[in-house]
């Protein structure tokens, strides 16, 4: 019996020794882990610092590309309304040709109306014309 029961504390000797080498392995690798991960931390910590640093020279980039787009901003404004009066103007001066089209016709009507109508005798000659320009201005709004 004795030497069955030295025989079961050997087993437990042996399994205890075991389980203490792999606490021990465990520990080490937990450890390691452990410096691994603070290293880690520390490494995006730092990154972080630098991302937020990068982030507000951005913001102020930003910031001053803003202002002088204020500024462009304010330059240009007299320009544009210059420009808009420089195209009211060519828009007007291209209409004109239109409009000067439209009275040589009319003038051409007039002529046409003149050498249809009669001459007037020279006591009349008020009267008829103004008769004539009565005639002109009713034939020009039924054109119309």
């Amino acid at each position: 019996m004795q030497n069955q029961s030295i025989s079961t504390l050997g087993i437990t000797l042996l399994r205890t020794t075991q389980l203490v080498a792999a606490v021990a392995a465990e520990t080490r690798k937990t450890t390691e882990l452990h410096r691994d991960l603070l290293s880690t931390i520390e490494d995006l910590e730092a990154q972080t610092a630098d991302l937020n640093a990068e982030s507000a020279l951005h913001d102020d980039q930003l910031t001053g590309i803003d202002s002088e787009l204020r500024a462009l901003q304010e330059q240009l404004e007299p320009l544009t309304t210059g420009t808009s009066e420089v195209l009211a103007a060519r828009s007007r001066l291209e209409q004109e040709p239109a409009v000067h089209a439209q009275i040589e016709q009319l003038e051409e009507m007039k002529a046409s109306l003149s050498n249809a109508l009669p001459a007037p005798a020279a006591g009349q000659a008020g009267r008829h014309s103004r008769c004539r320009r009565f005639r002109l201005r009713a034939d020009d709004s039924s054109n119309a």
